[in-house]
């Protein structure tokens, strides 16, 4: 797996905790909703972490 589609993976599994959480709160289940939430969070940023490092990357390369 190449490291753009490590980010388009992560950024994948973000928006599906953000999905799950949506079904926990409709359930009532605010624990697991929020354990749900702090995941989609913590995969979007490292997918925009991920992101930059490729961006810093490709520009040190080219220097």
């Amino acid at each position: 797996m190449n490291k753009e589609q490590m980010v388009y993976k992560l950024k994948q599994l973000g928006h599906n905790q953000a999905k799950i959480a949506e079904i926990f709160i409709g359930n009532q289940e605010f624990y697991r909703a929020e354990i749900a939430q702090t995941k989609h969070i913590m995969y979007e940023n490292f997918a925009e972490l991920l992101e930059h490092w490729l961006e810093d990357e490709k520009e040190h390369i080219g220097a």
